[in-house]
């Protein structure tokens, strides 16, 4: 589980300073499993980006929540938004069709840059590196757009959100 460090989050420019924040981020065990895999943290990452920078709030919640993200039996994902005694405020599924080809995209160019990496080629790198960065762009829009009417978020909040669900899902995408 992550939690927010409030003085790191004081800090954070262009931070929410009112209404409901992101105070910890749990996944179920099977998810958390598939994050420890992830290359150079990129989960962690996600999940510290998501809750020092975030804007995002689930539709109807007024308070501090806890998300946790769990697989349901259809392989979506399940964004609970809970209070501090752990009530659920808020549940959101994400089915991972719309994502699937930004995923996998993602995924071939995260591998791409990491060949490209080894070969010491910084034109290459760069070239993939734009690639990628348009690549999760339009993964972050287009969980954005599969998110709306459940959960608002930034385009920032976006892009942390899907690094997090490529992290989780990448195997199984």
């Amino acid at each position: 589980m992550f939690h927010r460090q409030d003085s790191a989050f004081s800090k954070t420019p262009g931070a929410p300073t009112t209404g409901p924040r992101l105070t910890s981020i749990m996944l179920d065990p099977e998810l958390q499993a598939q994050a420890a895999l992830a290359p150079q943290g990129d989960a962690a990452h996600a999940m510290t980006n998501l809750m020092e920078r975030s804007d995002m709030v689930p539709n109807g919640v007024t308070t501090d929540f806890a998300l946790h993200i769990l697989r349901d039996a259809r392989e979506a994902l399940v964004l609970e938004s809970r209070d501090s005694a752990g009530n659920i405020l808020h549940t959101g599924t994400l089915g991972l069709s719309p994502l699937r080809q930004s995923l996998r995209d993602y995924t071939l160019m995260i591998e791409g840059f990491q060949d490209a990496s080894r070969d010491a080629n910084p034109m290459r790198m760069q070239a993939i590196d734009a690639g990628r960065r348009m690549v999760h762009d339009q993964g972050a829009e287009t969980l954005r757009h599969a998110l709306e009417g459940q959960v608002t978020l930034s385009a920032e909040s976006a892009r942390a959100l899907f690094t997090l669900i490529h992290s989780v899902v990448r195997r199984a995408a």
